[in-house]
């Protein structure tokens, strides 16, 4: 058995093994979900996860929880799960085309050109080495933008706006106060 449950309570506690791969984790846990005891008419189960010192995949994430879903038996309570203390950068090599739109997930450092229309999306940080002529567009506040050649660029930071920046001095552009901030010191009030 790869995940033990306990009741405490009125809560189910599913403490999964660390040291199985999360295949046979995903399996074990749809074929407890699928037993008689979770399947009352018109009664759910609440759940509470732990995962003990296992780092999660988003898309791990996402497969347990379409488990819930399919099965309709459980009411997840919450999770425990460390948080991922390992921060990657990814390196991206490429020009972003007008129209084009490329997303990243983590910290980026970005080595090309963002032509006019061509949109930059990142959930992490931006390093641009090269020159930004369309839009970059950061969905976490505490993200920043790092670069020294803004032509014409459009800069969205947690749906705040800069439009036209042109800058050639290197700058750190963040949000702070409901405004886009660059590291020169000019506010813009957006």
């Amino acid at each position: 058995m790869c995940i033990r449950v306990r009741g405490k309570n009125d809560i189910l506690y599913f403490q999964f093994d660390e040291n199985v791969v999360f295949n046979d984790l995903y399996e074990e846990l749809k074929k407890l979900l699928g037993l008689p005891a979770f399947n009352k008419n018109g009664y759910y189960s609440k759940g509470f996860f732990d995962f003990g010192s296992r780092i999660l995949y988003e898309i791990e994430i996402e497969n347990i929880l379409d488990v819930l879903i399919n099965h309709k038996n459980l009411l997840l309570v919450g999770i425990n799960h460390p948080e991922n203390s390992q921060k990657y950068t990814k390196v991206v090599h490429t020009t972003i085309h007008s129209g084009e739109v490329v997303e990243i997930y983590e910290d980026v450092v970005f080595v090309g050109k963002i032509n006019k229309g061509g949109l930059l999306k990142s959930l992490g940080n931006v390093y641009i080495v090269g020159n930004v002529l369309g839009d970059i567009e950061l969905i976490c506040r505490s993200s920043k933008i790092y670069g020294d050649s803004f032509m014409g660029a459009n800069i969205k930071i947690f749906n705040k706006n800069i439009k036209n920046l042109t800058n050639f001095s290197a700058s750190s552009i963040y949000y702070e106060d409901g405004k886009i901030i660059i590291d020169n010191g000019v506010e813009h009030n957006v």
